[in-house]
């Protein structure tokens, strides 16, 4: 049930994060989203033995979600900590090279370490069944390790800049992430902990760690979600709000616009066409701040125009100018 809760946030936020994708943006926490869903899907237990009893039921999907899991991990904390840094910040910038040199060396133990494991049988507890050997012991630690180590380091990149969000939007998600890191790390030492009762054999106390790991896994995962989902999937929505206003107000500005430009065609620089409920949302901002030059030049060159065009036309003037300004210094 943890697995299917932790799976079901990942491909959310990973659905979430694909629809809001813009152009030229960084896909890192995309990526990172993409390879954390796939790991946490392998390790749903009816997933897992499907496809593990594919590759002759040797636990190789438990190696190969792990190290999606990894993989995962070094991008999502390498977008937390870019995202999290002031611009023109010089503090991490050589975090992406160190990075991916411990996923390396990570991987490549995990690697190793599972290959010396004799688990001849599919089990859906891996540890539970195999924690005993020694190779066992280092394939867990080696994954929690860098995990722990890797959000920490995010962690702390959020804490440290945190006087640097200006935005209330950004303040809330990065303390958000700030949490799923904190959590994520009382995860890895709740792995460490358990590893260390498997090889002891004691399992009273496994079972008493293991009723923390759980909780603090799946709220991990769900702060961690909110918070990488939150800022995409606001933007997208408030964008979609201005685009409908903008569309509404060049409705309400037309009559306007035409008695403005009716005898001064010269300042007219383009047409009005199509339907504005086709055109992209660029275009319907671009369209509207048209429109509002054009009036206000025309307001300028015939003073008079105030009168016959009234209050009441002058209102969706005023309304779409305050618009643009808003959308401007939003999108500054």
């Amino acid at each position: 049930m943890t697995e299917m809760i932790a799976a079901g946030l990942m491909w959310a936020l990973t659905v979430a994060l694909a629809a809001t994708l813009r152009p030229k943006k960084d896909p890192s926490i995309l990526v990172a989203a993409g390879f954390i869903a796939l790991a946490t899907t392998l390790n749903i237990d009816s997933v897992y033995v499907t496809v593990d009893s594919i590759v002759g039921g040797h636990n190789l999907f438990d190696l190969i979600a792990n190290g999606c899991l990894m993989v995962g991990i070094y991008f999502l904390s390498e977008a937390i900590v870019r995202a999290a840094r002031p611009q023109g910040s010089r503090s991490g910038r050589g975090y992406g090279k160190w990075g991916r040199y411990a996923l390396s060396i990570t991987l490549t133990v995990t690697a190793v370490s599972f290959a010396s494991i004799r688990a001849p049988q599919t089990s859906t507890t891996f540890m539970l069944s195999y924690g005993t050997q020694p190779g066992a012991f280092v394939y867990s630690v080696a994954q929690y390790l860098y995990i722990g180590a890797v959000m920490a380091h995010a962690g702390w990149t959020c804490l440290r800049f945190r006087g640097s969000w200006h935005s209330s939007l950004y303040r809330t998600s990065f303390a958000l992430i700030e949490a799923g890191c904190a959590l994520a790390l009382v995860t890895a030492l709740a792995v460490f902990t358990m590893d260390i009762f498997h090889m002891s054999g004691n399992s009273s106390a496994l079972r008493v760690v293991s009723a923390i790991y759980d909780p603090a896994y799946v709220v991990a995962i769900a702060l961690l979600c909110t918070g990488l989902g939150l800022p995409p999937v606001i933007r997208a929505w408030k964008t979609k709000l201005v685009n409908a206003r903008a569309a509404g107000l060049i409705r309400e500005l037309q009559p306007t616009w035409r008695i403005a430009i009716a005898n001064y065609p010269q300042l007219h620089l383009d047409k009005t066409g199509g339907n504005e409920n086709r055109r992209t949302g660029e275009t319907l901002r671009g369209e509207l701040h048209r429109m509002v030059v054009e009036t206000h030049d025309c307001l300028a060159f015939d003073p008079s125009l105030n009168e016959r065009i009234g209050e009441d036309g002058l209102r969706p003037l005023h309304a779409a100018s305050l618009l643009l300004e808003s959308s401007r210094s939003a999108g500054s």
